[in-house]
């Protein structure tokens, strides 16, 4: 008797290391590919029975939920790649069950080839990973999760080449002591929030990705230690970057434009920013506040709709040098009494006032 219609009686799911339910489709033993086996096949289209599956290029397993499950069978040691075929996996089309738990996985390269659509519905996150370490998730449409993409406490995970979109609240989430985390070469758009947040004492590189149209903030930085590099952040409803709460950050030749506040807030934490062009928001290009350590040096901060950098707050110290301030609406470079200013005169102030600058040294 097969009381579910998934391919195994009741007595192998029974029976099954652990055992399955019987009267649930969507959970079934796994068929398990021949030993040594190197690469796991995900493919949608898979009209195979679930007893006739066995994650080979053959025989592909339907749902990624059905290959990590194998993983975690602890009988698949050479496996290092899970190779996922086009189509939309979601728990209508292929039984998927999120989130797709990557917790305590090593090794191990997930990668979309053609269109992958990985769609959690809003009802929970799509990837989660805690204590994983050396994964990388690759060439997947990540949409409609709560927090697409999960991270605590995890070392050496790589994100790069995904469209995360319709996300809710945040599109990237990495938490609690993460450490060499890389998220590069993404479009991340349209979350109801933030597109990507790190936070609690975790360490990330943020490189090469697009931040665009999110609810909230293009990517927050909070407690932690971040590397944010040639980025495009733009349009995002409020601010572009915000860097706060004891963060410490290099920012470098970034693109952050035409955001619905500030386009880079520093809030009680150290930064330096570098060769950015910083333009178009909606309020300050730079705002430095509540006791930070900035060092701004060769950007181009101009036509923001304030000024172009304001300072203020006591023990707030801003060092700008090499900077071009120009065609901002208000100030160019506005300093309230209290903060610290060090303006050096190599800064290109064209088409805006310097207002009540503090210290100026040549």
């Amino acid at each position: 008797m097969d009381d579910d219609n998934d391919g195994f009686t009741d007595v192998e799911e029974q029976q099954a290391t652990p055992p399955t339910d019987a009267v649930d489709a969507r959970r079934f033993p796994v068929r398990l590919p021949p030993e040594g086996a190197t690469t796991l096949v995900v493919d949608t289209a898979s009209t195979l029975l679930a007893a006739e599956r066995d994650g080979t290029p053959a025989a592909a397993y339907r749902s990624l939920s059905e290959a990590l499950q194998a993983l975690r069978t602890g009988r698949l040691p050479a496996v290092d790649t899970v190779q996922v075929r086009a189509g939309t996996y979601s728990p209508l089309t292929t039984q998927e069950m999120f989130p797709l738990e990557l917790s305590g996985l090593a090794g191990l390269t997930l990668r979309g080839e053609g269109t992958v659509v990985l769609d959690a519905g809003l009802t929970a996150p799509v990837f989660q990973a805690t204590s994983s370490r050396d994964l990388v998730i690759e060439g997947f449409v990540i949409t409609r999760g709560v927090r697409c993409i999960d991270i605590q406490e995890s070392t050496n995970l790589i994100i790069r080449h995904n469209h995360i979109t319709a996300c809710s609240p945040n599109g990237i989430s990495v938490g609690t002591h993460a450490s060499g985390i890389v998220i590069a070469n993404n479009l991340v758009d349209d979350n109801d929030e933030h597109g990507v947040s790190v936070l609690g004492d975790s360490e990330a590189t943020v490189r090469q990705n697009t931040l665009r149209r999110n609810g909230r903030l293009g990517l927050v930085i909070t407690t932690t230690q971040a590397t944010i590099i040639v980025n495009l952040v733009e349009e995002n409803a409020w601010r572009g970057i915000s860097i706060v709460a004891n963060a410490i950050a290099t920012v470098a030749d970034n693109t952050v434009r035409q955001n619905g506040s500030n386009g880079i807030n520093i809030f009680g934490a150290t930064a330096e920013l570098t060769g950015n062009t910083i333009s178009n928001n909606a309020g300050a290009g730079v705002l430095v506040i509540r006791g930070v350590t900035a060092t701004l040096m060769g950007n181009t901060i101009e036509h923001n709709f304030a000024m172009g950098i304001f300072s203020a707050d006591p023990g707030t110290t801003l060092i700008a040098t090499d900077n071009t301030v120009r065609l901002n609406q208000a100030l160019g470079i506005f300093v309230l009494e209290g903060s610290t200013a060090i303006i050096r005169f190599s800064n290109n102030a064209e088409g805006d006032t310097i207002g009540n600058v503090i210290d100026i040294a040549s």
